[in-house]
């Protein structure tokens, strides 16, 4: 499997964890919303905002943490601006592959 068709099937699977948490606690925003703030962040921030729009929801710490845990994968799955359209796990891979490159 391609590296770019395995991140794409991640996102899927986060999309769809992130939609059912929306959905589960009811939470004022849409996944729409989400990637498009991880699109065009500034900041640390903007991951802040995102984590408090759940906080806000979530009394359990322990429930709070698993969601935190999605929060943070679709901020290093999803695409941002300032990586030029690309994910930080994208970008991670680009640098290993430049790495394993020069080292030939």
């Amino acid at each position: 499997m391609r590296k770019s068709q395995k991140i794409e099937d991640v996102r899927r699977e986060i999309e769809n964890q992130v939609k059912a948490i929306i959905d589960y606690y009811k939470v004022d925003t849409t996944f729409e919303e989400i990637r498009e703030t991880v699109f065009v962040e500034n900041d640390q921030k903007d991951f802040n905002n995102l984590v408090q729009i759940f906080a806000d929801k979530i009394a359990n710490l322990e429930k709070l943490n698993a969601v935190l845990q999605v929060v943070n994968a679709v901020w290093n799955y999803f695409p941002h601006k300032s990586l030029n359209g690309l994910c930080p796990m994208e970008k991670i891979s680009e640098s290993q592959q430049d790495k394993r490159s020069k080292n030939y």
